[in-house]
């Protein structure tokens, strides 16, 4: 959505919250009482959300293998997460 600020994160948080709530107040209306509590919860985890966005893994470094015949094969899971580098 093009959002870098926390405060947008808690305000798109607490506005899907409180969409969630007024379509479930629709099946059962005492959660109507939910209302504010839920707008609060779902800006608290948008802001959580928008402060934590940037934190992702690192890549896995490359590889300095020396004897090929100890690799796993080229279709193994782990051959996708990093390069080999064959050093003689």
């Amino acid at each position: 959505m093009g959002r870098r600020r926390t405060r947008h994160y808690a305000a798109i948080g607490a506005a899907i919250a409180v969409a969630w709530m007024l379509l479930l107040a629709f099946v059962v209306p005492l959660l109507t009482v939910l209302l504010v509590p839920a707008a609060f919860c779902g800006a608290v985890m948008g802001a959580l959300c928008g402060r934590f966005a940037g934190i992702v893994p690192l890549p896995l470094p490359d590889v300095i293998a020396t004897d090929p015949n100890t690799l796993v094969g080229a279709d193994h899971p782990s051959r996708h997460q990093h390069g080999v580098i064959l050093s003689n």
